[in-house]
């Protein structure tokens, strides 16, 4: 690979600073979810005639990943350098851009807007957790994983024998 990715991240603690790190850090999973979407719509939604339609359909994918992804970004990044403040409201209408965005290229508009509400309340609720010391990565379990053991043999059990 030429650059390596791993030097840029989306981090929530530098809201307003390093746009160009916080885009490609966003795009990187921009890309997973696009590639997902496209060979998804290629392989079970509609299979395309010929290898030309399929690189339409799949290109079709990344340009709207992307695209929100960059938006909500900006978004993000214009409204805390505006503001001068960091707080949930950005997220929440960084996400509403982002879905307006989507909405421009899809068809079914109502569900792209029902989702897009929904994204938004996720982001803002996720953006207060982070604000009030959530950590996503670190997971603390009170329980251990349970374990479910599949008994395999086939010699029959002798305490349980009828009688007869």
């Amino acid at each position: 690979m030429l650059i390596d990715l791993s030097q840029y991240n989306y981090n929530h603690k530098t809201e307003g600073k390093e746009p160009f790190q916080k885009l490609i850090g966003l795009g990187k999973y921009a890309y997973i979810c696009a590639g997902l979407t496209a060979a998804y719509e290629c392989s079970i939604v509609r299979r395309p005639p010929n290898f030309r339609m399929a690189c339409v359909q799949g290109g079709k994918h990344f340009l709207i990943w992307l695209g929100a992804s960059a938006t909500f970004t900006t978004a993000v990044l214009c409204l805390t350098n505006i503001r001068k403040k960091d707080d949930p409201w950005n997220y929440f209408f960084g996400t509403l851009a982002s879905g307006g965005f989507v909405y421009s290229f899809l068809q079914r508009g109502h569900f792209v807007s029902f989702v897009t509400m929904y994204a938004a309340i996720g982001a803002t609720l996720l953006k207060y957790k982070l604000m009030h010391g959530y950590k996503p990565f670190e997971y603390n379990y009170k329980f251990p994983l349970s374990v479910v053991y599949f008994n395999f043999d086939k010699t029959p059990d002798v305490r349980y024998e009828k009688p007869y």
